[in-house]
């Protein structure tokens, strides 16, 4: 059984920080590597996910000119 975990993060993300969600979001493939002290796991970013980052730095590019 593959653990389920979540998390969120709130700030303003720095300039770097947008630049790799950007290609995570126009990259074909992506997968991302979390280590704990117990557990590690692998997670495929899949469509959906790139999506809904694209729509959210679209947003924020929207509201940060305004």
């Amino acid at each position: 059984m593959t653990p389920k975990f979540w998390e969120w993060f709130d700030e303003v993300p720095t300039a770097d920080q947008i630049v790799l969600l950007r290609k995570i979001a126009d990259s074909k493939e992506v997968i991302l590597h979390f280590t704990g002290q117990t557990y590690y796991d692998d997670a495929t970013i899949g469509a959906g996910d790139k999506r809904a980052i694209s729509d959210m730095l679209a947003a924020y590019e929207m509201i940060s000119e305004g």
